[in-house]
């Protein structure tokens, strides 16, 4: 089981951000070849969550596993691209522990 949490863009006015937290079995992700948006799927309901600089879209999406760790993160960069992160203790020799 996954945790999903989708942060919206600040918005000066509000008292608070607007944060959105679901639940999955798994996430796939999709970056655009402009790299100007992407979108997180998750499976197995289909939800999409699209992240871009656009205001009705999300800033960041994070994906938490079962022991409370980043699992990967999707957002929206300063230099105006949107991109895929995976932290260094995913790669395939460290997810055994080596």
């Amino acid at each position: 089981m996954l945790i999903v949490i989708a942060d919206a863009h600040d918005d000066p006015g509000a008292l608070a951000d607007r944060r959105d937290r679901f639940s999955c079995d798994s996430v796939t992700q999709t970056v655009s070849a402009d790299r100007l948006n992407g979108v997180v799927v998750l499976h197995p309901d289909l939800r999409n969550l699209k992240v871009s600089h656009a205001r009705e879209d999300y800033e960041r999406v994070r994906v938490i596993g079962e022991k409370g760790l980043l699992v990967a993160i999707m957002r929206c960069a300063p230099g105006g691209l949107v991109e895929w992160l995976q932290p260094a203790w995913l790669s395939p020799d460290r997810s055994r522990g080596e």
